[in-house]
């Protein structure tokens, strides 16, 4: 009986080992099957995303143009060296009064050209204003098309402030707005 016995309880571990065995190998096809579906997934996304690049690279591609020629407009001064000066000298002014900030002197600054394709045309601005004057003559200036920045400036107190009034500041400021240099000067 013992042996009758025993050779069940081996026939039991071993159904139940192979039992084991077999659910193991089953549950790891599945994962692999189950990750294989996945990649497989990936893969058609990643093939469909390739076919739609060379349409969205020409879309990009156009649209960079589109900005490039568009847009650079409304930001760079067109013409020659000297009717660009002209012209700045002239925005500043506009602007200047918008903010009711008067302007004593302006004048032209010659730098050295630039190996790069934007040239800055810069003038140097001497005026006087308060303090509020100064800023919202600032806010204009950010706002500017063309855009115009100020490359340096100095501020000093030209009279001080009382109880009635505000402080005068002497603002000396270097104002640049730029070209592009890839537009031939005109031979005159």
């Amino acid at each position: 009986m013992k042996r009758i016995a025993g050779g069940i309880a081996a026939w039991i571990l071993l159904i139940g080992g192979m039992t084991t065995l077999i659910w193991q190998l089953a549950t790891q096809d599945v994962e692999i099957v189950a990750e294989l579906e996945r990649t497989y997934s990936r893969k058609l996304a990643l093939l469909q995303r390739l076919e739609e690049l060379p349409k969205r690279e020409e879309d990009i591609r156009r649209q960079l143009s589109d900005l490039g020629n568009e847009q650079a407009g409304k930001y760079l001064y067109e013409g020659d060296r000297q009717s660009t000066q002209v012209v700045i000298q002239r925005d500043i002014r506009q602007l200047a009064s918008q903010a009711q900030m008067t302007i004593g002197s302006m004048r032209a600054l010659n730098r050295a050209r630039t190996n790069g394709r934007l040239e800055p045309m810069t003038v140097q601005v001497n005026s006087s204003a308060n303090y509020q004057t100064l800023v919202r003559f600032f806010e204009t200036l950010e706002q500017a098309q063309p855009m115009l920045k100020i490359r340096k400036m100095s501020i000093h107190v030209q009279t001080a402030s009382t109880q009635t009034r505000p402080a005068m500041l002497r603002v000396v400021m270097e104002v640049s707005g730029f070209r592009d240099q890839s537009v031939r000067e005109r031979i005159s």
